[in-house]
């Protein structure tokens, strides 16, 4: 039961990880949903066509793509923004929500359908510390910059004292904290450091300070060469018609092309799998273009991009259409000849030298005799 429950899990992970790669730009896979979805943000009739909320409004992920589909997905509002019109549904007539900028860098904690006032916007957005709480007047939550790039604050407080630079205690996700913030009487923000590459950090710090290494995740499209040790994880770019998902493991980017073998230190191209060939697809979740070779006798050459005979076979094989088999066409060498993969005729089978194979019984056998010869 425990092994069932593994190959489960396993299985699982392994569909999870091949949508993700699939899915097109701006759309990924939901657990427990049939196709690919757009992003938060984003809405389309098909996961193929997301385009992003207009407006500063925002979608949830859960009901923004199908076939009937239309702006008023977008019925909340983007960061930074409060809601002061909902969005309609009415057939002919839809619309995205209406969403005002909040005053003073703040931001609602709750994204709302139904409207909202400056004073919805209550807490503070990174980058900035909490000053004074939204009031009845109503007037939003005052925030003051961090003023040191990437450094943002810890905790995002709605109510109570008020923060001050010492409160920028840590660095957003594509930098790594070089300096801890100072509390105290002269506070000072965290000083953070900028992860290079679109690399990002996985564990964010308040204290002791990090180093460069702490930058040890690659982003989407780019494959871990090496995990981040004493330096930063080193980054390379997927190869043409591959994808990978941001990552701070080892491995590498996954073919589009269902038909086309993993890629490794020894794969370094997406190219179609022994017994396939054509042309690999060339975007997510696009059809193979890897078609089976159409004679059973025959295997395929990537570089001439047509079937051909076997080693130790000639002729010339039907075309690689994907039909039914054909009869073979490639027939085999004459005894003790031997011929290279797409040889087309026998005359291409060389015979294969009777010294050879002999050399193999009449040596040992001659070494014999000249012991016994030396012992006598």
């Amino acid at each position: 039961m425990r092994k069932l429950i593994t190959i489960t899990l396993v299985l699982a992970l392994a569909s999870y990880s091949y949508a993700q790669l699939q899915c097109p730009a701006n759309s990924s896979w939901v657990s427990g949903s049939s196709a690919c979805v757009c992003n938060p943000g984003y809405y389309g009739t098909s996961a193929s066509a997301c385009v992003q909320c207009p407006s500063n409004s925002w979608s949830s992920q859960d009901s923004n793509t199908g076939s009937s589909i239309k702006a008023s997905a977008c019925n909340k509002c983007a960061a930074g923004y409060y809601l002061t019109t909902a969005a309609v549904t009415t057939a002919g007539s839809e619309a995205p929500a209406g969403c005002t900028v909040c005053p003073t860098n703040s931001t609602p904690t709750t994204m709302s359908t139904s409207t909202q006032t400056p004073q919805s916007c209550d807490k503070c957005l990174p980058g900035f510390f909490f000053v004074t709480a939204a009031s009845a007047t109503p007037a939003a939550a005052s925030c003051t910059t961090c003023g040191s790039p990437g450094a943002v604050t810890s905790t995002y407080p709605t109510s109570g004292a008020a923060q001050n630079l010492g409160n920028c205690d840590t660095c957003s996700s594509g930098y790594w904290l070089a300096t801890p913030a100072v509390t105290g009487a002269t506070p000072a923000a965290a000083i953070c450091t900028q992860c290079s590459g679109g690399v990002t950090v996985s564990t964010p710090a308040t204290t002791p300070a990090q180093t460069v290494a702490a930058c040890d995740t690659c982003p989407a499209g780019k494959y871990v060469a090496t995990v981040a040790g004493a330096a930063a994880v080193v980054c390379n770019p997927c190869p043409a018609n591959s994808y990978s998902n941001a990552s701070k493991n080892a491995g590498f980017c996954t073919c589009y092309d269902t038909n086309a073998p993993a890629l490794s230190a020894q794969v370094s191209s997406c190219a179609c799998k022994t017994g396939y060939l054509g042309t690999v697809a060339a975007a997510p979740l696009a059809a193979s273009g890897c078609v089976l070779c159409n004679d059973p006798s025959a295997s395929p050459s990537l570089v001439s991009g047509a079937c051909v005979c076997k080693a130790n076979t000639y002729g010339t094989p039907t075309s690689n259409a994907a039909s039914a088999p054909s009869t073979s066409t490639c027939t085999n060498c004459p005894s003790n000849t031997t011929s290279p993969a797409g040889t087309t005729a026998q005359t291409g089978c060389t015979t294969t030298p009777a010294s050879s194979s002999n050399s193999k019984i009449l040596l040992p056998l001659v070494t014999l005799l000249f012991s016994l010869v030396l012992l006598l």
